[in-house]
């Protein structure tokens, strides 16, 4: 009977008032537990982060790389009608046009008028694609015109576009901060 009392009496007194904290402190660890687990898988996430961000950089570099800065332009121009020269065709017009700011880099349209034969064309604007700066062209509209001699010609309008980049120099010729470090 002592026995029975005893028993009465710890579950009374002691387990039936630490049952609740016991069920308390568990549900805090298994909350511990998928906290954990959580914190592990941001930790794993944060390491390809860092990689992938890694990667971004050093290809954000590269473009950057072929970007040229303002002292480069006019050179950068001139290279372009040589390059239309160089392929045989004649340049009957090449006028700059107003830039365009954008948010990382400046566009600087040419407005081109050239003058050859197809295969010509087809040379300059293959040329113009091994240009290590980046040039591109956006519109390109082609005839052909008979010359006095009775061959086949191409008159061709194109507007190419020099892209200058803004993260290298600022407005006042300071790096700007946001550049990334290379």
């Amino acid at each position: 009977m002592l026995l029975i009392i005893f028993g009465f009496g710890f579950y009374t007194y002691v387990y039936k008032s630490r049952a609740g904290e016991i069920t308390a402190l568990s549900s805090k660890v298994v909350r511990m537990e998928q906290s954990i687990k959580d914190q592990q898988a941001l930790t794993a996430d944060l390491a390809r982060i860092k990689r992938e961000r890694a990667e971004l950089e050093q290809r954000f570099a590269k473009i950057l790389d072929r970007l040229p800065e303002e002292k480069e332009i006019p050179r950068l121009l001139r290279q372009v009608a040589t390059v239309a020269g160089r392929s045989g065709l004649e340049v009957a017009l090449f006028k700059q046009k107003d830039s365009r700011e954008q948010e990382l880099y400046r566009e600087i349209p040419v407005e081109l008028v050239i003058q050859g034969g197809y295969h010509n064309l087809w040379g300059f604007l293959n040329q113009l694609s091994q240009i290590p700066r980046l040039v591109t062209v956006g519109e390109l509209h082609a005839k052909t015109v008979e010359t006095p001699d009775g061959q086949s010609s191409i008159t061709t309008n194109l507007i190419t576009t020099v892209f200058q980049s803004h993260a290298r120099d600022g407005a006042d010729g300071s790096k700007p901060e946001s550049a990334p470090a290379r």
